[in-house]
């Protein structure tokens, strides 16, 4: 194998940070899965609780290099607000995330 060029590996790197915001997203909706019994509210607060800087998903609230979304590869986020996210009422339980980004 050759040498990577430059723009190869941020390529690289700017998946991996993608990979490991969803691989955490994923792991933060399972953990919400195991509270879906709970009232709504109750399940907000967990969510909150998850993110804010003592939760287990503390490292989701301020990323040390900004992330690009995956589906929007124009927008780079670095965080999630927790007091600003919820779960919406829906069977399904999505989850409305507001993030900080980087300005345009």
């Amino acid at each position: 194998g050759g040498r990577r060029g430059e723009g190869e590996v941020r390529v690289i790197d700017v998946l991996r940070r993608q990979e490991h915001f969803v691989a955490s997203l994923s792991g933060l909706m399972a953990e919400l899965r195991t509270h879906a019994r709970l009232p709504r509210p109750q399940q907000v607060a967990k969510l909150r609780a998850a993110l804010s800087a003592s939760g287990l998903y503390a490292h989701l609230e301020c990323f040390a290099t900004p992330v690009l979304l995956p589906h929007e590869q124009h927008v780079a986020i670095t965080g999630i607000l927790p007091q600003h996210s919820t779960i919406l009422k829906s069977a399904m339980q999505p989850l409305k995330l507001v993030c900080s980004r980087l300005s345009p």
